[in-house]
């Protein structure tokens, strides 16, 4: 679970969300598509929204989204060293940890999800990551058995705890530390819906690294249309496109993020069950939903499991899944019947 996953892309912003945004003021007609952008949580954002010369300006949106995506990485990301996430990983302490009600949410809705996947999504693996070369870390030149059971013996949902009033979190293991990557965007992205929703937008597409939400319908009149890329490492390629409405989207896909270990290729997906990274498979696992940070949960904790065990399980879980493989010969595409 890592901040880099770019597998979704609303399809008229593909170009922009690959380049340094450079946002300009500009005069707009009543009822304009506006676009703010700018670059958060290792990523790209972008947010494209209907609205006349009665609601916000361009620049005190774009100022809202960028303070409080500011906020979210001074909590979760991993990447800064005085974030609050990173002073709670760096401590040994196993005393209560306060933390900002948001955060708390976060970490509440994760170990919800962790228990629904049976473990299959959990915030405790960043040991694990560390270990196998992820996240900034330097990666091994191999892999011993036994320090991996010594690491992975650190991991589990079981071993944090939570209090409600006041917000906060504890370790029973002094080395045990957590990582949101894997549901940190998802939440970033409604927060963004949230925020458009309080100006009184009734059409929009946020986009966070790939994760999207939408709302009403894009300035032609039609659901906005949004393309899942060909799973395979070096290729930016749509091939599949889906329309979306009132609804979020996110993908997780083991085909950017991996390393070479011996003769296999492993992805950054981390199985916190086995403590080893996911074998390398081009493969991208979508999730819709009404809340864009259970997507991204859900759509993290589906990439662990193999195919079709993910399609099966999100039937019974009703969760609306697709998978997309891509083999030596072909890519095919597997919806399960919750999608759309």
């Amino acid at each position: 679970m890592t901040f880099e996953r770019l597998s979704i892309f609303a399809l008229a912003a593909l170009l922009a969300a690959c380049a340094e945004p450079q946002p300009k003021e500009m005069d707009f007609s009543p009822s304009e598509l506006r676009v703010v952008s700018g670059r958060a949580m290792g990523s790209t954002w972008s947010v494209r929204f209907v609205t006349d010369q009665k609601q916000a300006g361009k620049s005190r949106i774009r100022d809202s989204i960028a303070g409080r995506l500011e906020t979210i990485e001074s909590q979760m990301s991993t990447w800064r060293t005085n974030s609050v996430i990173s002073r709670f990983n760096n401590s040994t302490n196993l005393t209560w940890f306060h933390v900002p009600p948001e955060m708390f949410a976060v970490i509440r809705t994760s170990m919800e999800i962790s228990a629904k996947t049976g473990g299959a999504f959990d915030i405790t693996v960043q040991p694990l990551v560390k270990l196998w070369g992820f996240g900034g870390n330097e990666p091994p030149a191999h892999m011993e058995i036994a320090k991996i059971e010594k690491v992975h013996a650190t991991v589990g949902m079981d071993k944090l705890l939570i209090r409600a009033n006041p917000p906060a979190i504890r370790k029973t293991r002094p080395k045990l530390q957590i990582d949101l990557s894997g549901i940190a965007k998802g939440y970033a992205v409604d927060e963004v819906a949230r925020i458009l929703d309080g100006y009184g937008f009734k059409q929009y597409l946020i986009e966070i690294g790939g994760e999207l939400k939408s709302r009403g319908e894009s300035p032609k009149g039609h659901p906005w249309r949004v393309g899942i890329e060909r799973p395979e490492p070096g290729k930016y390629q749509i091939v599949n496109a889906i329309e979306l409405t009132d609804r979020a989207i996110a993908t997780s896909g083991d085909y950017r993020n991996f390393r070479e270990l011996g003769t296999r290729s492993y992805s950054h997906i981390m199985n916190p069950m086995t403590g080893r990274p996911r074998v390398l498979r081009n493969t991208a696992v979508s999730v819709l939903h009404d809340s864009c940070m259970v997507a991204d949960a859900w759509a993290t904790a589906l990439a662990v499991l193999n195919f079709p065990e993910s399609i099966r399980f999100s039937e019974a879980s009703g969760i609306a899944c697709q998978v997309i493989l891509k083999t030596d010969t072909e890519v095919t595409i597997h919806p399960n019947r919750h999608w759309r």
